[in-house]
């Protein structure tokens, strides 16, 4: 008797062993799968940026869009704006410090422009039925910006290349994110602006929460040096 429930015993061991390896191993692939998803997802949005920025620099390069001209620039951005709903500001910074911009805050969308020859003040408008800046809001008028000192800028300038910047408080509103740049430069090569495309970590975030990771599952992002980016929880 006490061999039969050995062997009883021993084979239904082998059986729970071998079925939770089996569990296991799908469960493995599963995840793999998914994370292969997410990547795959994460690069093609992570590419919008990128492509946005391209688009301007061909555009100015090619005169249809020219950056002397505030209104059909802040036109031309705050159309994108509204096409690429995911994005939180479309920009250019000039060599001059001068700066063009439209950004979106929750369901608003306002137009920004800061010109150097009238004290750097960074003004926020209402938009026009065009995008072109209309009634003045009082938010920020009154703080000073320097594209030119900002991280986004300083990183570009440094790489002279079209690059990701590091992570960094955007000047409004305040808030953690990363920045997808693109240098513009003249024939003979010298820098005269910078165009930019913002993405908000509160974004990535909600960019992932729109990944479905079966019933229970989360997903996330951290740095190389573990430190957490974005989350598909709230």
């Amino acid at each position: 008797m006490a061999l039969i429930f050995t062997a009883v015993a021993l084979t239904g061991f082998v059986s729970f062993y071998n079925g939770q390896q089996s569990v296991n191993k799908v469960a493995s692939e599963l995840r793999h799968e998914i994370n292969s998803r997410i990547q795959e997802r994460l690069r093609a949005y992570l590419e919008t940026p990128k492509s946005i920025n391209r688009i301007n620099v061909d555009a100015s390069r090619f005169g249809t869009l020219n950056l002397q001209e505030t209104s059909q620039t802040s036109s031309i951005f705050w159309q994108q704006i509204q096409a690429f709903e995911l994005m939180s500001l479309i920009y250019v910074g000039k060599e001059t410090g001068d700066y063009i911009g439209a950004s979106r805050t929750g369901n608003t969308i306002t137009v920004n422009v800061v010109k150097a020859s009238e004290g750097g003040r960074y003004s926020t408008y209402v938009p026009g039925d065009r995008g072109q800046p209309t009634t003045l809001s009082n938010a920020i008028r009154d703080r000073v910006y320097d594209p030119r000192k900002r991280p986004w800028y300083i990183a570009t300038v440094k790489a002279q290349k079209p690059i990701w910047s590091p992570i960094y408080t955007f000047f409004a509103p305040p808030s953690l994110g990363i920045t997808a740049t693109h240098p513009l430069c003249a024939p003979d090569g010298k820098l005269t602006a910078v165009f930019a495309t913002d993405l908000s970590l509160g974004t990535i975030s909600q960019f992932l929460s729109g990944i479905a990771v079966g019933k229970m599952g989360q997903s996330f992002i951290l740095e190389r040096s573990g430190v957490l980016i974005a989350t598909s929880t709230s």
